[in-house]
């Protein structure tokens, strides 16, 4: 059974795939929240909460799992590229790359979503992003 998965894991694989040119960079750069939800829909602290409900709701189906399927998978629905788009962000073959996505997609679309802990915890998540400085404030 794979175990939590903090949002720094994510944070960091993201911060390989959007930068991997930039070595020096990877070292001492960040990858944003905006930057994030840019290639993958979703901030990296939600991402973190959703493999973790994942893991806790289908078990079995995410023990041959790793994060960055995840993050193949989201990236895959937010931009909707062609798989060697797609394998060549991720490093991988085009081949590995579908089959994990899918895999991915299909755990994620068998999940119970009406879970009111994980919904309430998901949107708190979500407001807290929201309330930040992406919304700049129109005050005359």
């Amino acid at each position: 059974m794979n175990m939590r998965v903090h949002r720094d894991v994510f944070k960091e694989l993201a911060k390989q795939r959007i930068l991997p040119n930039h070595r020096e960079c990877v070292r001492r750069c960040s990858v944003s929240e905006r930057t994030f939800s840019a290639y993958f829909g979703i901030t990296h602290a939600q991402c973190a909460r959703l493999w973790n409900r994942l893991c806790h709701s289908a078990p079995a189906e995410m023990s041959e799992q790793r994060p960055e399927f995840i993050l193949d998978a989201l990236h895959f629905l937010k931009l909707h590229l062609p798989t060697e788009v797609n394998a060549a962000f991720a490093g991988r073959d085009p081949k590995t790359v579908r089959k994990r996505t899918w895999e991915m997609i299909e755990i994620m679309a068998g999940v119970d979503w009406v879970s009111a802990v994980f919904s309430l915890s998901f949107l708190q998540c979500a407001n807290k992003t929201a309330s930040n400085k992406d919304f700049p404030s129109h005050a005359s």
